[in-house]
C-alpha cells in the first residue's frame, strides 16, 4: 500500500466522515447513549424503501455490525431495554 497516495486524498476523508458524523452521529458505541443512537439510526435506515438495494444498504451493514458487537460484549444492555 501506497502511503503516499493516501495521504492527498485524507482531506477529502476528513470532510467527507464530519458531514457524515453531523448529519447521522456515526461513530463508534462506546456507552449505552451510543448503542441507543445507533439502534435508531439503524432502525431507520431499515425503514427505507429501497431496502438492501439502496444507497445507504452498506451504511446499514456497518450499523449493525457495530451493534452486534455490543450486545456481545454487553448482553446486560438488551435486559435493561423497553
Amino acid at each position: 500500500m501506497n502511503a503516499h497516495s493516501h495521504s492527498t486524498r485524507a482531506p477529502e476523508f476528513v470532510k467527507t466522515w464530519s458531514t457524515l458524523q453531523n448529519q447521522t452521529s456515526v461513530r463508534s458505541i462506546r456507552n449505552e447513549d451510543d448503542y441507543r443512537k445507533m439502534v435508531a439510526l439503524a432502525n431507520e435506515l431499515a425503514d427505507q424503501p429501497e431496502g438492501e438495494e439502496g444507497p445507504l444498504a452498506k451504511l446499514f451493514g456497518v450499523l449493525t455490525d457495530l451493534i452486534e458487537v455490543w450486545e456481545i460484549h454487553h448482553p446486560d444492555v438488551l435486559t435493561t431495554q423497553t
